[in-house]
C-alpha cells in the first residue's frame, strides 16, 4: 500500500529540479514545491518547505519551481517532475509574478489576476487530489511592497488573492500564513530582518520563519 502523501503546494519562481525515481517506499518524508522563486531555493538559500521538512521531521525538501513562472505553469511543473511519484507533501506557493504583470494597469485587471492565480492553484490542487494525496498545503503569496515595479495594483492583486480567492481553493489540508510569517509589522514589505535585498524574495532567515509558520498552521510533515 503506498503510505500517506502530505500535499504542499508552494509556487515559486526559481528552480533546483531533482527528478526523483525509485520505490515508493520512503523511510523519511519528502515535500516537493512547485510555483516560481518565492518557493524555491532563491540565492542558494534552502526553501521554506526544505526547512519545514527538515525541522519537523529530519526530512528531505526538492523545488521544481521555476524562476520567473506564474502561477499557471505549476500544472506543467507537476505533470513533469511530480506526477506518478509518491512524495510525502507537494508544496503550492505561486502568483508573485502575476500581481506584478499587472503593474500600471487598473482594479479590475488586479482583481482577475487574483482569480488566475486561485484557478491555478486549484487545478494543481485537484491533480494532487487525483492522485491520492492525504494532506494538501498551500502558501499565500509573499509581501513585496519594497520590490521595484510595485504599485497599488500589485498589492491589490496580492490583498485580493490572499483575502479572498484562497478561500475558494477547495481540497487543501492547510494554508500557511505566509503574510504573518514575512510581514510582522504589517505594513506589506518583506520585514528587513528576512529580506533577500530585492524587496520580494526572503533571505534564509526569512525563509526558516516561513518554514516554521508552516510548522505551526499545518503542523509536522509525517511520511
Amino acid at each position: 500500500m503506498r503510505p500517506a502523501l502530505a500535499l504542499m503546494l508552494i509556487l515559486s519562481s526559481q528552480a533546483h529540479a531533482v527528478h526523483v525515481c525509485g520505490p515508493t517506499v520512503r523511510h523519511r518524508p519528502v515535500v516537493v514545491s512547485v510555483g516560481d522563486s518565492t518557493a524555491g531555493a532563491f540565492d542558494g538559500t534552502s526553501s521554506w518547505s526544505d526547512v519545514w521538512a527538515e525541522g519537523t521531521s529530519d526530512g528531505d525538501g526538492y523545488s521544481f519551481a521555476t524562476s520567473g513562472s506564474q502561477a499557471g505553469e505549476m500544472s506543467t511543473q507537476w505533470t513533469n517532475n511530480v506526477a506518478g511519484h509518491a512524495f510525502s507533501a507537494i508544496a503550492i506557493n505561486s502568483g508573485t509574478n502575476n500581481c506584478f504583470a499587472v503593474f500600471g494597469t487598473n482594479t479590475a485587471t488586479a482583481d482577475a489576476a487574483a482569480v488566475t492565480i486561485r484557478s491555478a492553484y486549484q487545478a494543481v490542487v485537484d491533480l494532487a487530489v487525483g492522485e491520492g494525496y492525504d494532506t494538501i498545503v498551500i502558501a499565500l503569496i509573499p509581501p513585496a511592497k519594497n520590490a521595484a515595479g510595485w504599485d497599488v495594483n500589485v498589492q491589490r492583486c496580492i490583498d485580493r488573492f490572499n483575502d479572498v480567492e484562497v478561500l475558494a481553493i477547495t481540497g487543501e489540508t492547510c494554508t500557511v500564513n505566509t503574510t504573518a510569517a514575512l510581514d510582522v509589522d504589517g505594513d506589506d514589505d518583506i520585514d528587513v530582518a528576512y529580506d533577500s535585498g530585492d524587496g520580494k524574495h526572503p533571505n534564509q532567515a526569512g525563509k526558516s520563519a516561513w518554514g516554521a509558520r508552516a510548522s505551526t498552521d499545518c503542523g509536522a510533515l509525517t511520511l
